[in-house]
């Protein structure tokens, strides 16, 4: 069976304190989170917000004058890499996932027919490896925003690399929860959870009542086979 993980990406409240546009009909923008404050490798490394206000307008949404300069493009869905530092959830993707297990990239999107928030699927990852970003080569160092900082193994910073034939940024996004009560309680559809099989902590209790807000250690899928299955069709 496969291993999952569902994580959250892309600005919102918690990080931008804004979230990217999407419509009824499925379109959405894919804006990332803002930067760090390691230093690149240099400008030619560097990603920014100019590059997405363009599609955020085409959509027919206002860009927030605040969100300038650089950003922390991650995932990078043009180099279909994933990376992540030290932390809960880079840990979870050392120790739970390897070649062909998967990522479910979710973001909380605002809709703008209707102004609320909707948490839906927009990128999914069939992993083909996983490195230490300290060793990931300088002709190779630009596919991920982790790897574009200087490294070394002190950091201890991890990345995915995936498998181009089965893993992208979705054409439309996928609705799969909402605020339950206020924007900070945001969870997945009762209905959702059945079909998936559940969700669970990493030592294998229930994930409780579906809830997803951003979290240092992502909930994994109790079912993998059962979550693809529903996916792919």
């Amino acid at each position: 069976m496969a291993n999952g993980i569902l994580l959250r990406v892309g600005i919102d409240a918690t990080d931008g304190n804004w979230n990217a546009p999407c419509r009824k009909d499925g379109r959405f923008c894919y804006v990332p989170v803002t930067d760090g404050e390691i230093s690149s490798r240099g400008p030619a490394f560097d990603r920014y917000y100019s590059e997405f206000e363009p599609f955020v307008r085409h959509l027919g949404a206002e860009w927030p004058g605040r969100l300038s300069g650089t950003c922390h493009l991650d995932p990078d869905f043009s180099h279909l890499t994933y990376g992540d530092g030290n932390s809960g959830r880079g840990q979870r993707i050392r120790d739970f996932l390897s070649a062909g297990d998967f990522i479910v990239f979710w973001a909380g999107l605002r809709r703008l027919e209707t102004n609320d928030i909707v948490c839906s699927i927009i990128g999914f990852y069939s992993i083909s490896y996983i490195m230490n970003a300290s060793e990931i080569g300088r002709l190779d160092s630009h596919r991920n925003a982790h790897s574009r900082y200087i490294q070394s193994d002190e950091f201890g910073h991890v990345v995915v690399f995936a498998n181009p034939e089965k893993s992208g940024r979705l054409l439309k996004h996928i609705p799969i929860g909402e605020a339950a009560g206020n924007a900070s309680q945001q969870r997945v559809y009762a209905e959702l959870l059945n079909k998936w099989g559940g969700l669970q902590k990493k030592d294998g209790s229930e994930w409780k009542d579906g809830y997803i807000q951003r979290s240092a250690s992502p909930p994994i899928f109790r079912d993998g086979d059962k979550f693809l299955t529903w996916f792919r069709a």
